[in-house]
């Protein structure tokens, strides 16, 4: 699964740290 980074940058400032912990979670995950 491709994470865009542009869709990322795009979101609203308070939501992009969560949004990077649950992207974390994932890419952990699978590994």
């Amino acid at each position: 699964m491709n994470s865009t980074p542009v869709q990322i940058a795009s979101l609203p400032q308070g939501l992009t740290p969560y949004i990077k912990a649950l992207l974390a979670e994932v890419v952990f995950a699978q590994y």
